[in-house]
């Protein structure tokens, strides 16, 4: 390749105009060598495009800062005579065309004036403990337990006893309690073990909910497909208050029970 010196020079378009020319022939290349002599054009033209970006960088000349300043303040009519500050709108308008981003928020070049704070020293002071606020855990002994898993038994006796007496009865008749409300729902809760027990029984009489004394199922009747059916009765003071009014319930059927007064020291099992 001839006058390699004109081909790196900025100015001069030949090494672009050899290597299109190059693309064209190639297309023809039918041989070995042929092809061996396009990759040693594209060799070349490598090296020479290197040595051309080389020299571009070495020959461009660097930014002159107060050159661009000067031009700048000319352009805001900073060399008037009239003393105008500078125009910086006129020159925003301009900067606009290129760039129409929003300002966003940058690090300062170093930090605001830090008023130095003293520091604070805790002192822990010696947590000192008065034995007579010392609490000793409670030490119980076997006469302290009061047993008292019989009297879910012994209710649920008494029940049984003024069912086998008073059936049949209307179910509500029977539970409920005009005096209390937590007792009317211990009934209920009393009278479900006798009915899981097959001890009594609820049928449903003209539309009326009747409740009767029953003897417990044999082994044979279940044998022979006798089944328990079981349901659940959502009761609320609004309800019984209303059942004792519809049904004018005075007096409790099943006597209402004392309330067990809280033993002082005592523990329940």
């Amino acid at each position: 390749m001839k006058n390699r010196q004109n081909f790196v020079k900025p100015a001069n378009d030949g090494l672009h105009q050899i290597v299109t020319e190059a693309n064209q022939l190639y297309t023809r290349v039918r041989h070995t060598h042929e092809a061996t002599l396009d990759s040693r054009l594209l060799v070349l033209s490598a090296d020479l495009s290197t040595q051309r970006a080389r020299n571009l960088k070495l020959n461009s000349t660097s930014f002159d800062m107060d050159e661009y300043v000067s031009k700048l303040v000319s352009f805001m009519g900073g060399r008037r005579y009239d003393g105008n500050d500078l125009d910086w709108q006129k020159m925003g308008r301009v900067a606009v065309k290129y760039s129409s981003k929003v300002p966003t928020m940058d690090f300062m070049l170093g930090p605001l004036s830090i008023e130095q704070k003293a520091r604070k020293t805790h002192r822990v002071t010696r947590l000192e403990k008065n034995r007579a606020d010392l609490v000793q855990p409670q030490q119980l002994k076997e006469s302290d337990m009061v047993h008292n898993s019989n009297q879910t038994t012994d209710n649920v006796t008494t029940i049984e006893g003024i069912l086998m007496e008073r059936g049949p009865i209307g179910f509500f008749e029977f539970i409920t309690n005009p005096e209390s409300f937590s007792q009317t729902v211990e009934n209920i809760f009393y009278l479900s073990f006798l009915i899981r027990d097959g001890r009594a029984k609820l049928e449903d009489v003209d539309g009326q909910l009747m409740l009767d004394y029953h003897d417990p199922p044999t082994n044979e009747e279940y044998e022979e497909g006798l089944t328990k059916k079981q349901l659940i009765i959502d009761m609320d003071m609004d309800m019984w208050r209303e059942i004792t009014e519809m049904l004018d319930i005075a007096e409790p059927m099943i006597p209402t029970r004392p309330k067990q007064a809280a033993i002082s020291g005592k523990w329940y099992a």
